[in-house]
């Protein structure tokens, strides 16, 4: 449980860090105008890791059935919540859905890249 609690960490850590990378990128970019969207897309994306640590930690003590039915509902609850997300940001004005989708679609290479380090200290 330590191992899992260390990893959640220092995944919101990874989170953060490109966050915050991304936002002086577009600003040096001059593409300021992008950056709230990029931090409303970080921030749909750290409540989505968030959401999904909760739920994995819920149902490691469940027989295989019911982790199968668990992951299932799990899988569009957290579909739902990115779909409501992005969609109370298309109502923010100030928001550019450029930046939305891309701190959003960010998630899956980060994962790689941070699973790419962490197999280099094995």
């Amino acid at each position: 449980m330590k191992e899992y609690r260390g990893y959640v960490k220092n995944h919101c850590l990874w989170i953060l860090l490109v966050a915050i990378l991304g936002s002086i990128g577009l600003w040096l970019l001059d593409w300021s105008s992008h950056i709230t969207g990029w931090l409303w897309g970080m921030m749909t994306h750290g409540v989505y890791f968030l959401f999904l640590a909760f739920q994995t930690r819920k149902i490691q003590q469940e027989s295989l059935e019911t982790v199968k039915r668990r992951v299932r509902i799990a899988a569009m609850s957290r579909f739902s919540l990115i779909v409501v997300l992005v969609a109370i940001g298309t109502q923010i004005p100030s928001l550019s859905m450029k930046g939305v989708l891309g701190g959003v679609a960010i998630f899956t290479p980060l994962q790689y890249i941070e699973y790419a380090l962490y197999a280099r200290k094995q």
